[in-house]
């Protein structure tokens, strides 16, 4: 919201979501540039389908890069995408060779619980959120709430 408000073009590329959910509603209405990369899929936790997602998010993680170098972003966010580094989905390598070689004025920001984030090279500002409470398995994900 920051960035939009000084005029930054910014993309957002998210993975492990259902398209349409309510931030990306908001999002494309401000003019944020985005993709649902690689949706989720009902059973996959903790890399379960990792053997038949591969393929799937090694496609859509080279378009992801290449939408990045081909467009002036000032800000992206990679949503999600650290679940999967975590799950060897995406190469934790490719994920810092890409920061490494990122364009020049752009900012990136990675989500994702990972608890060995801050290994990732390349990466000038780890932050970890940690969950308190949340009422969550036992109450579904809500919408407004959780997405």
């Amino acid at each position: 919201m920051r960035a939009l408000s000084y005029g930054w073009k910014v993309g957002f590329f998210q993975f492990f979501k259902v398209p349409g959910q309510g931030e990306l509603v908001l999002l494309k209405k401000l003019g944020v540039v985005c993709r649902v990369e690689c949706p989720w899929y009902p059973g996959m936790r903790g890399g379960v389908l990792a053997e038949e997602c591969g393929p799937i998010f090694s496609s859509a993680w080279k378009k992801v890069r290449s939408s990045i170098q081909k467009s002036s972003f000032d800000l992206v966010v990679l949503d999600e995408i650290l679940i999967a580094v975590r799950d060897g989905l995406i190469p934790q390598k490719d994920l810092e060779e890409f920061l490494l070689h990122r364009p020049e004025n752009t900012e990136i920001v990675l989500t994702g619980r990972w608890d060995r984030a801050s290994s990732l090279r390349n990466v000038e500002l780890v932050t970890e959120m940690v969950n308190i409470r949340h009422p969550w398995p036992d109450v579904a994900a809500r919408k407004g709430i959780d997405f």
